[in-house]
């Protein structure tokens, strides 16, 4: 189970329609935000449970929510939109506490370029669709109060998974949400602070670099596989393929007799591997949400142009990839690999709507097979 991609299964249709008019923003910029505002309401409530005090809390309010809502969500929205963000609004005051919920529609402000009180507006809206799949989860799987902490801790990986590249860590820097990436961040630090210092050992000799470098890598890969398996966060699943990245290209150019000042800079190979690990997960995440918005002829139209950037996008990448040597791409071509995997059987899925294959097809043979190109 994915808690995010149920919440975002509820927002096909004209939602996004009815949540734009809203807050006064069109269609695309409205899913936009919905895609940051929904995780980073999850990675709130995450850190809320974390507590005691928080989980019960949570645990009291599911019990009262009326799931219901997911079945006229639209609806509700049509005829009473604003009464609905006011709701939700208080809710979250009560969850979060007025300055948490102040903090998090600051930083959601500035992360998507709605004003503040849209903001609030559109996460007041969302409120009561993330509590009511919440609720439903709580109801059918029959969680306490601990199982209902548990189920978010378990979701971290997906919650982050789908967050916009950035907004983890300007999330991370909120009073409320301390404490949620910092894992994650430390095992970044250590795996560059271990590469750094196997890049200074290659100057002595050749085996004794090799040896500095297998023994930098190995202490960085022990780091960050504990931070991954405290956090689960998408951060931690491409930190390590990052640091083999590192050590592939130590131990290649001192195979070819490369001197110190000849040594390629570990950092800035770290810097475009992870723009093409971070680039490619960004792009299955909002091609798996815009997918998934797809019902008809008409929502098939307005996800092309949106599938087309991703497109592009992908094809931006072939400027970092260059820089990548070819003994160092394979951690880079499994995350690829990945997320075509997880694409397919959605695109199958969309190209099997009558009205809808002959239009997505072509542009979905395409993006498979821009990642296929990654992935080998």
């Amino acid at each position: 189970m994915n808690i995010v991609e149920l919440i975002m299964s509820q927002m096909g249709g004209d939602t996004p329609n009815k949540l734009g008019s809203l807050i006064g923003e069109n269609r695309a910029k409205t899913e936009s935000a919905v895609g940051a505002a929904v995780p980073a309401l999850l990675a709130s409530l995450t850190k809320l449970v974390s507590k005691p005090d928080g989980s019960k809390q949570l645990d009291a309010l599911l019990g009262k929510q009326d799931t219901g809502v997911l079945d006229h969500f639209t609806n509700m929205l049509g005829s009473q939109g604003a009464s609905v963000a006011e709701q939700g609004s208080g809710l979250l005051t009560s969850l979060l506490g007025g300055d948490n919920l102040a903090g998090l529609l600051g930083t959601l402000g500035k992360f998507t370029g709605l004003r503040q009180d849209s903001m609030g507006k559109l996460l007041g809206a969302l409120a009561p669709l993330v509590l009511g799949v919440l609720g439903k989860q709580k109801a059918s799987m029959g969680l306490d109060m601990g199982g209902l902490a548990n189920l978010l801790a378990g979701q971290k990986q997906n919650i982050m998974g789908a967050m916009p590249s950035g907004l983890g860590d300007a999330l991370g820097a909120l009073p409320g949400m301390a404490g949620l990436f910092d894992s994650a961040r430390s095992a970044l630090g250590g795996a560059a602070a271990a590469a750094r210092s196997g890049a200074t050992q290659v100057a002595g000799s050749a085996e004794r670099a090799a040896d500095s470098a297998r023994a930098g890598a190995a202490q960085a890969a022990q780091q960050v596989g504990g931070a991954v398996a405290k956090t689960g966060s998408s951060i931690g699943r491409w930190l390590v393929p990052l640091v083999i990245i590192v050590g592939a290209i130590i131990l290649f150019s001192q195979s070819k007799g490369c001197q110190r000042g000849d040594l390629p800079a570990a950092p800035d190979v770290s810097a475009d591997a992870s723009t093409v690990v971070s680039s490619i997960e960004s792009v299955a995440n909002s091609a798996t949400q815009t997918l998934g918005t797809i019902q008809d002829a008409a929502s098939a139209d307005l996800a092309l142009p949106k599938l087309r950037e991703m497109n592009a996008k992908l094809d931006g990448l072939k400027a970092f990839w260059d820089k990548i040597p070819a003994t160092a791409r394979a951690p880079i071509a499994a995350v690829a690999e990945s997320a075509g995997a997880r694409l397919t059987p959605v695109l199958e899925k969309v190209t099997a709507i009558p009205e809808v294959g002959p239009k997505m097809k072509p542009i979905a043979d395409e993006m498979l097979a821009k990642l296929a190109a990654f992935a080998q």
